[in-house]
């Protein structure tokens, strides 16, 4: 029988896509902010430049720095269902 060993929780990770949720803003605005260079450096892109990602921790920081106002967190992802985003 296989032991319950703690197990270390993944990172919710975020993309654009996730912004508009998170700050209840316009489905522009997330863009915008990444044009204008506001947003915090992400973790890694996907696709070439086309897709960002950040760790929640990371964008969680920017909102408090910037004085933003998080309408919505997301959600922990549970390790025996992984979102279905090509990561």
């Amino acid at each position: 029988m296989p032991s319950k060993t703690p197990q270390t929780p993944l990172p919710t990770l975020v993309v654009l896509e996730d912004l508009v949720t998170i700050f209840d803003v316009s489905e522009r605005t997330p863009s915008v902010w990444r044009q204008r260079d506001l947003l915090p450096k992400p973790l890694r892109n996907l696709y070439g430049d086309r897709m960002p990602v950040w760790l929640w921790e990371d964008i969680e920081a920017w909102a408090e720095e910037t004085g933003r106002t998080i309408a919505q967190r997301p959600k922990a992802p549970r390790r025996d269902r992984l979102p279905h985003r090509p990561f």
